[in-house]
């Protein structure tokens, strides 16, 4: 699996540019020059997440930056960081992070 290691980081290079974007398994492998199954073998082998898995916490970590950062409503935030509805970052903001995104926001705002 070492000799995938340079397309495993193109892959990721490609999540990390276009994470706002809606991409596809496929996408992703196309720019890493692997089938996508060979991809997310050794995606997952290397990195320890699926694909997707990867681009969802590159996603939420980008969604923690704006919300300690900007102002934005998070349904904004939501939208800036590739999520298509905001009941689903929602969802998947506290699945991962166990608090809603604004609770983080406040959260963020009294440890200023």
């Amino acid at each position: 699996f070492k000799s995938n290691t340079k397309q495993i980081d193109r892959g990721i290079g490609f999540i990390e540019t276009n994470y706002k974007t809606n991409i596809s398994l496929k996408d992703i492998a196309n720019h890493a020059c692997l089938s996508p199954y060979h991809f997310s073998r050794s995606f997952k082998k290397i990195t320890g997440y699926s694909p997707y898995e990867y681009l969802i916490n590159y996603r939420i970590n980008m969604a923690k930056l704006l919300l300690k950062t900007t102002d934005h409503p998070v349904e904004e935030v939501g939208l800036e960081i590739g999520f298509e509805s905001t009941s689903n970052f929602i969802k998947t903001f506290k699945q991962l992070e166990e608090m809603t995104p604004l609770k983080y926001r406040k959260y963020w705002i009294t440890k200023r």
